[in-house]
């Protein structure tokens, strides 16, 4: 009887391994293959398009899309920024349907070209949120007094600014500037300590950007721009 038992356990691992077998050996499916832009006419081709300013360079991220799905550029299509301050830049592919490039330029206009066989397809002008410059206190500062920050003001109504304040012993504030004076007052506790409180040293930034705005190229594309500055001051609790 005991040796019946074994071999009845052994007949069910058995059985188990061959099944474990023939799963195995079925066949694994195959892996998808992003759609380029073989064949397909430069007009039906839109971008998505970022790009944020910090006053030196414009980091640009480009979506290469046709046909409802996003496509990867193939052959000889290449995506070119350049500025009048700045040589051509060809973007580069950072994963399979995302392009990114750095073009330094301080300038608030460049021009985005898409090239098949090295010749111009197709180009439009990207105009960014007006530039400016972040003003804050030299002097440390201290959470019960509050401090004013500074900027050129934009006449562009519909631009929306967000003013953040970081800092390891304080906890982050965000504000959103509803009407653009050019400055903004962080009232004496607007900034709360972290606990242990000690002093750090703190970093303003103020965005500035547009909503989201369709692009004069292909029938999807669309623009997001922004202009960031920061800055860093010195806070004492």
């Amino acid at each position: 009887m005991r040796g019946a038992g074994f071999l009845a356990r052994v007949a069910v691992l058995a059985a188990a391994s061959l099944a474990a077998a023939a799963c195995g050996t079925e066949e694994t499916a195959a892996p998808y293959e992003v759609p380029s832009t073989d064949g397909i006419a430069f007009e039906s081709i839109s971008l998505v398009v970022t790009a944020t300013s910090n006053g030196e360079a414009v980091l640009l991220t480009v979506y290469v899309m046709a046909e409802d799905s996003g496509r990867q550029l193939a052959g000889s299509d290449r995506i070119v920024a350049q500025a009048a301050d700045a040589q051509p830049v060809q973007l580069a592919e950072l994963d399979t349907l995302a392009y990114v490039a750095l073009l330094p330029t301080r300038e608030t206009t460049f021009e985005l070209a898409l090239l098949r066989d090295g010749k111009p397809e197709a180009r439009v002008a990207i105009d960014l949120p007006d530039a400016f410059a972040l003003q804050v206190p030299e002097e440390a500062v201290r959470l019960s007094d509050g401090f004013e920050v500074s900027w050129e003001p934009t006449e562009i109504a519909t631009d929306v600014q967000l003013l953040n304040v970081l800092g390891t012993c304080v906890q982050p504030l965000v504000r959103r500037i509803e009407q653009d004076t050019g400055g903004y007052a962080i009232q004496a506790g607007d900034l709360v300590a972290v606990e242990p409180a000690a002093p750090c040293t703190g970093e303003v930034s103020l965005g500035r950007s547009r909503p989201k705005a369709p692009l004069a190229l292909g029938p999807e594309s669309s623009l997001d721009v922004a202009q960031i500055r920061t800055a860093r001051l010195e806070l004492a609790p």
